[in-house]
């Protein structure tokens, strides 16, 4: 995210992944995730800090459970959120097939 790549970010994602972000609708395919990274990164989101807390198998799946803090280029944060991913290989890597993000209050 530091290098403001919303292309290159995106490719952690699926073809066929699954987004769900509060306030839009569920975001479709990997294109979808990519235009909603770069609105992100517009509205000045330079890093993300991401701690898993669980991680369990899931049939031939992973799922994936933390938090996330978004952060502006002033070291500011933007956002704190819960998560739950799963995680699908495609084309020889992991990627992220459904991802579910939710608000969380900062400083919790």
């Amino acid at each position: 995210m530091g290098r403001r790549d919303a292309a290159a970010m995106s490719l952690v994602y699926a073809e066929d992944a699954i987004s769900v972000v509060p306030g839009m609708l569920p975001l479709r395919g990997r294109r979808a995730i990519r235009d909603a990274m770069e609105q992100t990164i517009e509205q000045g989101v330079v890093g993300i800090e991401s701690n898993s807390t669980e991680l369990y198998a899931v049939g031939d799946k992973v799922c994936e459970t933390g938090r996330a803090m978004f952060r502006k280029r002033s070291g500011e944060r933007a956002a704190a959120m819960r998560f739950m991913t799963l995680w699908k290989q495609e084309g020889g890597h992991w990627r992220i097939y459904r991802d579910y993000v939710t608000p969380e209050e900062v400083g919790r």
